[in-house]
């Protein structure tokens, strides 16, 4: 009974070590994982070997035994219900369509403004842990409109209260921009929320994961907001969802060159990614809001792959739009959320 007891607490810890690092082999010819460096604690004091790089970092070969465990999947595999059969859930539909109840628990609405009687929701934003949500730079604070005040979640629309939706608002108390963002630049535009409580996680509300790996094989995409439907459109006022591929990066940087003002380095893949269709594209409102895929090893699950940013007047371009990658950000999203 003690062996079997054993072998499912083995069984439940790989399956939470986030993704499979590629193997590599350690000085002594023994075999050990590719990973950041900062999730290696064997190295320190030593000269570990370099085998690969993630965007600036290094990684190195690590003993199997000294990886250190993402916290940021430690709480999904927490606060998510685990699937006996993970394939299921495949999505059809096409284009941008009403969200339907209870469909993205971990959505959020950024307010604005004094009074959240009278609050301007005007960014979008995703649930990540019971306390914060993960946002663009760009949202924390408007010229026109002030800074983010209000977060509203398990919301589907915003002027309805007789629809299935149990919204819970709260105050923002913190917000942490991503420390090298700098207005005008478009590079590091994410940032994180702090509520004033915890959440209330129910069947409308339940944060979503992070997905840390940089690329997913699934190139199909869908983005929700309740930003403007079309160019100068009014803004949704039903959660909108929408049906997107995942871009070439070379194709992407033909839409946006390189320019000194605010995109000095032009697309960088381990930044960004970039994703559309024709006539299909998140427009002004939406930013902050999520990238995302379904998480097919829990129910009712997404996996969190890019932030809305940037992109050219929605509707009047075949350009795709731009999202900040999560995945590159993953070591500073942790240190703010679970600094421990």
């Amino acid at each position: 009974m003690k062996l079997k007891v054993y072998i499912l607490g083995v069984l439940v810890l790989l399956l939470r070590v986030h993704a499979r690092p590629e193997k590599c082999e350690l000085s002594d010819g023994s075999s050990g994982n590719c990973v950041l460096a900062s999730k290696c604690p064997s190295t320190v004091d030593q000269k570990p070997k370099i085998c690969g790089f993630q965007g600036l970092d290094s990684m190195v070969c690590c003993e199997k035994s000294g990886i250190v465990l993402r916290r940021s999947l430690e709480f999904c595999d927490e606060t998510q219900i685990r699937k006996t059969d993970p394939g299921a859930d495949v999505q059809h539909a096409i284009g941008s369509v009403n969200a339907l109840p209870r469909e993205f628990l971990h959505m959020a609405s950024l307010g604005y403004g004094t009074d959240v009687d009278n609050v301007v929701w005007a960014c979008g934003g995703s649930l990540i842990s019971k306390k914060f949500v993960l946002t663009a730079a760009h949202c924390v604070s408007s010229r026109d409109i002030g800074n983010v005040k209000f977060v509203r979640l398990g919301d589907l629309n915003l002027k309805l209260y007789n629809e299935s939706a149990e919204p819970q608002d709260f105050r923002v108390v913190r917000t942490i921009k991503h420390p090298d963002y700098r207005i005008p630049s478009k590079y590091h535009d994410i940032a994180l929320v702090e509520l004033d409580r915890k959440v209330r996680l129910s069947p409308y509300v339940k944060p979503a994961c992070l997905y840390t790996e940089k690329e997913s094989s699934n190139k199909s995409f869908i983005a929700t907001g309740w930003g403007n439907l079309g160019f100068n459109g009014e803004p949704a006022v039903h959660l909108q969802k929408l049906y997107i591929q995942q871009k070439n990066i070379d194709e992407c940087k033909k839409y946006f060159e390189a320019n000194t003002r605010s995109l000095s380095k032009g697309i960088i893949e381990d930044m960004h990614i970039c994703a559309g269709d024709i006539n299909k594209d998140t427009c002004q409102g939406d930013s902050g809001g999520p990238l995302q895929q379904r998480n097919h090893k829990y129910f009712d699950s997404w996996n969190i792959h890019g932030i809305v940013s940037f992109g050219k007047p929605c509707g009047l371009s075949k350009a795709p739009g731009v999202y900040i990658r999560v995945s590159y950000y993953i070591d500073w999203i942790e240190s703010v959320v679970w600094p421990n």
